[in-house]
């Protein structure tokens, strides 16, 4: 039963190991998306193909055929503006991680009990014997 124990411990350690490296890569994207989203101005003027859009203009994709007024780009520029990823990915993250290395340091205490009882005995010191001095007159 201990070796069953064993072996879903260690897959669940596994598990939670890898949860709380990718909460760590996830805390990781989540400070870039929001350190690209802080410099990203969302009350800039909208861009029709880097040429800056004023009120009442009409930026026309040619390849699409579709267009958008400027007030369609400025409402679309400010709903995309992303400075709320950012910290929700960090938080998400983090979150995750904290969970795994909790939850994986809980699974992997309990089975330390089962490991230490499975591990072999540590081997025993060398053997020494007795041997005498031929050239002691007194080993007899």
């Amino acid at each position: 039963m201990s070796s069953t124990g064993g072996v879903l411990g260690r897959m669940l350690g596994k598990f939670f190991g890898l949860m709380m490296n990718l909460g760590i890569l996830v805390v990781f994207i989540g400070i870039v998306v929001f350190g690209v989203a802080w410099f990203n101005d969302p009350t800039a003027e909208p861009k029709c193909d880097e040429t800056v859009m004023k009120p009442g203009d009409v930026c026309v994709n040619h390849t699409s055929g579709t267009e958008t007024t400027y007030s369609e780009a400025k409402e679309r520029q400010e709903e995309n503006s992303g400075r709320y990823i950012g910290p929700i990915l960090i938080g998400a993250g983090a979150a995750a991680a904290i969970a795994g290395w909790g939850i994986g340091s809980l699974i992997d205490r309990r089975t330390g009990a089962d490991r230490a009882a499975a591990a072999p005995p540590p081997p025993l010191p060398p053997v020494r014997r007795y041997r005498p001095n031929r050239d002691d007159p007194g080993a007899g």
